[in-house]
């Protein structure tokens, strides 16, 4: 597996939002929740890695909706792309590559301040 949350100078960094939901206040906005650092080897990345680390912080999977990546130089709303596929993966291996940091926002199910998020366009 491909993550670790040691620190190292070939690893890149995800910051995952996690334990609370999406809101709007007025626009689009994550509410509260955690945050976890972690280190990632770009080339090993899987959904499944990303998926067993948010089950590993608490939330089993049928607790977690979806993990979405956060996409640079976008309004907050429209920067959300899901994390589903392989080309998701190439998509988060890209931004490892080219940012310091990658965010990641995960949604879950069964939360007492869940709100529908309506589709996310290119979702």
């Amino acid at each position: 597996m491909g993550l670790s949350n040691a620190g190292s100078e070939k690893h890149a960094k995800l910051h995952i939002y996690y334990g609370v939901e999406f809101g709007w206040a007025p626009n689009l906005v994550y509410v509260e929740g955690e945050e976890f650092d972690l280190c990632v080897h770009p080339n090993y990345l899987s959904v499944d890695d990303v998926n067993d680390t948010v089950i590993k912080l608490g939330y089993g999977e049928h607790r977690t909706h979806k993990t979405y990546i956060m996409k640079p130089n976008v309004e907050f709303e429209q920067s959300l792309h899901p994390l589903e596929t392989n080309k998701d993966v190439h998509l988060l291996i890209n931004l490892c590559l080219t940012k310091p940091v990658v965010y990641l926002y995960v949604k879950h199910m069964n939360s007492e301040n869940w709100v529908h998020m309506p589709s996310i366009a290119g979702s």
